[in-house]
């Protein structure tokens, strides 16, 4: 995958969208930065964008969020936030 060129296009995006002033998808594109990051194995910079996507509290992509910063918190060995996730993520179900 060519994650140079997906990584550009997502900020692109992020910009376009909070120019227009749509937080859904800026929120959208923070997941999959997030995602991005954590397939490149950059856990700690995947939390800042996973955790800026979920302070917007979408419906759409909320599960994967909080799963995707529990293991972001863990691979960091960040055990304390990582219970915090968990906790979260069980009063959003």
């Amino acid at each position: 995958m060519d994650y140079e060129n997906a990584e550009e296009y997502l900020h692109r995006a992020k910009s376009s969208f909070k120019n227009t002033g749509n937080g859904d998808f800026v929120s959208y594109a923070n997941l999959n930065l997030g995602d991005l990051y954590v397939k490149k194995e950059l856990p700690g910079t995947a939390i800042c964008y996973l955790e800026e996507a979920l302070q917007a509290n979408p419906e759409r992509g909320r599960l994967k969020i909080l799963y995707l910063l529990a293991d972001c918190y863990w691979k960091t060995n960040q055990n304390s936030i990582r219970k915090d996730s968990r906790i979260a993520w069980i009063k959003g179900i």
